[in-house]
C-alpha cells in the first residue's frame, strides 16, 4: 500500500508549490478580465464590465490583425517543421554511427535560450556587418540592399526561418524516436510484396507515426501560438504591425499602455484558442488510431 503511494508523497511538495503559483495568476486573470483597470488612472481593479473586454478584442483592428499574422506563422512554422523533421528523420533513420552523432548534436539549437536566439539572428542578418546578409548577397540570391527586420516581405520571413532553425531538430529527434518504434519486419515484408518507397511511407510509416506526430504537433503549436520572446527581441512587432503576434499584442496592451483588463481578456483569447487547437487535434488523432 506504502510503495503504491509512495511516488505521490514524493512529489507532495512539488505540488504544494506549483499548484499556488499556477493556480492563483489563472484565477486572477480570469477575474481581472472581466474588469475595467487602467494603471495609469488608478492603482486598484475598476468597475465590473462584464464581457466588454472580450467583445472590444472580437471588433479591434489590431487583434483581429495579429490573430491573422499569428495564424499564418503557426501554419507555416508548424507545417515546414513538420515536413523537414520527417524527412530529415527518414534519411538518419539508420544505424549507423555518423547518424547517432548528428542525432546527439541536432538538439544544440532547441536547448538555447530563445531570447539568445533572436539576438544572434538578429545580428546575423544585419544589412551592414550580418553574415546572412553577406552570404546572400554573395551568392547572388539577393541582387540590391534589403534591410531584412525592416522590410514586411522580408522581416516574417526571417523570423520563420529563425524558427524552423530552432526547432525543426527537436522535430527530427521526436520522429527519430517513433521511427525506432516501427517494426522492421513489416516495413521488409511490404518491401517484399511489391511497395514502392512511397507506398510504404503513405500506408505503413505515416499511420504508425500519427501518435508520436500528433505530440509533436500539439508541442509545436503550442509553442507557436504563444511566442513572444523571439519576435520581440527580432522586430519587436514590426514593421508597423506586420510581425505583431498575439501575445506581443497582448503584452504590448499590458505592459505599455496597462490596459490590464483588456490585456486579461486577450491572455485569455489566447488560451482558448490553444484549447480548441488541442481538442481538434486529440479528435483527429483518436478518429485515426481508433
Amino acid at each position: 500500500m506504502w510503495k503504491a503511494k509512495q511516488g505521490y508523497f514524493l512529489i507532495l511538495p512539488a505540488l504544494l508549490v506549483l499548484i499556488p503559483i499556477s493556480i492563483y495568476p489563472l484565477v486572477s486573470t480570469f477575474r481581472l478580465s472581466f474588469h475595467e483597470w487602467n494603471l495609469f488612472k488608478s492603482k486598484s481593479m475598476g468597475l465590473f464590465v462584464g464581457f466588454a473586454n472580450y467583445k472590444r478584442a472580437l471588433i479591434d483592428p489590431f487583434f483581429q490583425t495579429s490573430a491573422l499574422t499569428t495564424c499564418i506563422f503557426v501554419s507555416l512554422s508548424v507545417g515546414i517543421e513538420v515536413c523537414l523533421g520527417l524527412g530529415i528523420s527518414l534519411l538518419l533513420n539508420k544505424d549507423k554511427i555518423f547518424h547517432k552523432f548528428v542525432k546527439r548534436i541536432l538538439i544544440i539549437p532547441f536547448i538555447l535560450c530563445p531570447a539568445l536566439i533572436g539576438y544572434s539572428w538578429r545580428f546575423f542578418f544585419n544589412p551592414e556587418f550580418g553574415i546572412m546578409d553577406y552570404l546572400f548577397k554573395s551568392t547572388a540570391l539577393v541582387g540590391r540592399e534589403v534591410v531584412w527586420l525592416g522590410d514586411k516581405r522580408w522581416a516574417m520571413a526571417v523570423l520563420l526561418f529563425t524558427d524552423i532553425w530552432q526547432w525543426t531538430p527537436f522535430m527530427i529527434l521526436i520522429l527519430s524516436a517513433g521511427l525506432s518504434s516501427v517494426p522492421r519486419e513489416l516495413c521488409d515484408a511490404a518491401g517484399i510484396d511489391g511497395a514502392s518507397k512511397i507506398q510504404l511511407l503513405r500506408f505503413i510509416i505515416i499511420p504508425l507515426l500519427i501518435p508520436t506526430l500528433g505530440v509533436a504537433l500539439i508541442i509545436k503549436t503550442i509553442y507557436s501560438v504563444k511566442m513572444f520572446d523571439k519576435v520581440f527581441v527580432l522586430t519587436q512587432g514590426g514593421p508597423g504591425r506586420a510581425t505583431e503576434v498575439l501575445a506581443l499584442y497582448t503584452y504590448r496592451e499590458g505592459f505599455i499602455f496597462f490596459h490590464m483588463g483588456y490585456a486579461a481578456a486577450l491572455a485569455y483569447l489566447l488560451v482558448i484558442i490553444l484549447i480548441v487547437l488541442v481538442t481538434l487535434y486529440s479528435r483527429i488523432l483518436y478518429r485515426e488510431t481508433k
